[in-house]
């Protein structure tokens, strides 16, 4: 189990899932991701948006 306060792994999950071309979860580590560290979620997001 993740400890979610993690926020690194949290974007690396976020990270895999878009180089796996998943969106959905992608943006659910993102969602998740918000809340711990928005400048980290900021840069995931924008990986998100270049699917």
């Amino acid at each position: 189990e993740l400890n979610p306060r993690f926020a690194r792994a949290r974007f690396n999950l976020g990270l895999i899932a878009y180089i796996q071309r998943n969106r959905v979860a992608a943006l659910e580590h993102y969602n998740k991701l918000l809340s711990l560290d928005k400048s980290l979620a900021d840069k995931l997001k924008a990986e998100i948006d270049k699917l």
